[in-house]
């Protein structure tokens, strides 16, 4: 199976509340230039979108952050996402970023709870030798991971169908901020993101499958083209809503068409301000709010 999405502008991950492993930190090759690529971006800073109120929840296992890979807890249960790679792995300084490098694409893992944007197992193409499609093996709750794509995001369940997490639209933007086209293929436990830059692409290119929960918070973020139908009507809004929370009902569970107008309304003032509208779904006590966020694709 194979699907499409093309980035439309900058990104904001999902929000992310917990602890990270200590690990000490080592040079790689192109680490400096992985950092930069992502920082570019912003995707190494903890900013937050419109709307989006933090838990006064800490758990510190929601997140582990290693040199070989990332572990997000959520309320179902655990899911992992490691690259599939020769290259090693070396956490950053900072602690914000696991780097595995080489001399033409790397693979950069990020925690929220480092101060990233999200919880993410970033792509880096440094130039036109770089590979096009890249691997991640992921598990749920230590078996491999049952991956299905809907409406272009991926559902992570486990061996037993219980969903653990969502991943979420595949995007990809190069050094000009100009959309670079990707994709999605699923094999078995694995995730593999194509990228396909053209003459016209400046280096470095960055793609991005992240994950979507953690065991506070879910956040489901929308797409500009989603965020148009969901500005037009108030039934459109439901739909689009609905329709994406299909994912997150089963690690959630709500009422969707509750939070329709009010879903409504923040895609009005998200296309109106050109952005993007999410919706953010707390795990513990079951409080949910849209949010209007920076557009990704």
């Amino acid at each position: 199976m194979k699907f499409k999405n093309i980035l439309a502008s900058a990104v904001i991950g999902a929000v992310i509340v917990g602890g990270i492993s200590a690990a000490p930190a080592s040079a790689a090759p192109n680490s400096d230039a992985v950092t930069d690529a992502l920082n570019s971006l912003g995707l190494l800073s903890n900013t937050l979108g419109s709307g989006a109120a933090r838990a006064t929840v800490a758990d510190p296992a929601t997140t582990v952050l290693t040199a070989e890979r990332l572990q997000v807890r959520s309320k179902t249960g655990t899911v992992e996402i490691a690259p599939v790679s020769t290259l090693s792995g070396a956490l950053s300084a900072d602690s914000k970023v696991t780097i595995l490098a080489g001399p033409d694409s790397s693979y950069a893992l990020t925690s929220q709870s480092g101060g990233a944007q999200a919880n993410a197992g970033y792509i880096v193409l440094h130039n036109k030798n770089a590979p096009t499609d890249y691997r991640f093996q992921i598990t749920a709750n230590d078996k491999p991971a049952v991956l299905s794509e809907i409406d272009g995001r991926i559902l992570v369940s486990d061996q037993n169908g219980i969903a653990v997490n969502v991943i979420g639209s595949a995007w990809a933007k190069d050094a000009q901020g100009s959309p670079v086209e990707t994709s999605y293929t699923i094999d078995g436990n694995t995730l593999i993101q194509s990228v396909a830059p053209t003459s016209s692409t400046a280096f470095p290119v960055v793609a991005d499958p992240r994950v979507q929960c953690d065991f506070v918070w879910c956040t489901l973020e929308f797409t500009k083209t989603e965020t148009q139908t969901a500005s037009e009507t108030a039934v459109g809004a439901g739909a689009v809503l609905c329709g994406g929370a299909a994912l997150l009902n089963p690690i959630v569970g709500f009422a969707c068409g509750v939070y329709s107008a009010a879903f409504w309304v923040a895609a009005v003032q998200a296309k109106n301000t050109g952005q993007c509208v999410g919706f953010r779904m707390l795990t513990i006590g079951g409080s949910a709010h849209p949010v209007i966020i920076n557009c990704y694709a």
